[in-house]
């Protein structure tokens, strides 16, 4: 990204797109798939759950990236949850800024 050669426009436009295909296509999709889960607690009241925004605290450290972080843990939803499968395509795509 950092490479001499490149204009501001086009790292802007990487910066951009990256964070853009995370809001719209992670994000959203992640967001609606928490808000159709209901939870029943000890006292049988059920409860639709909404989705939590938090920031997620990641190791600090070369190895792994904090986007190797990102995508193990979007891998593992999707794993857990079938309808999150159209994400990994989109999680694969994401660069490190």
């Amino acid at each position: 990204m950092w490479e001499e050669g490149l204009t501001a426009e086009y790292r802007r436009d990487l910066v951009t797109n990256n964070l853009q295909n995370i809001m719209l296509y992670i994000l959203r999709p992640l967001a609606a798939f928490l808000v159709g889960q209901t939870y029943v607690d000890k006292k049988g009241i059920e409860w639709k759950l909404a989705p939590f925004f938090n920031f997620f605290q990641f190791e600090e450290g070369e190895e792994p990236s904090r986007l190797e972080q990102l995508k193990k843990s979007c891998e593992e939803a999707v794993k857990k949850a079938a309808e999150l499968q159209s994400l990994q395509s989109v999680i694969d795509g994401l660069i490190a800024v």
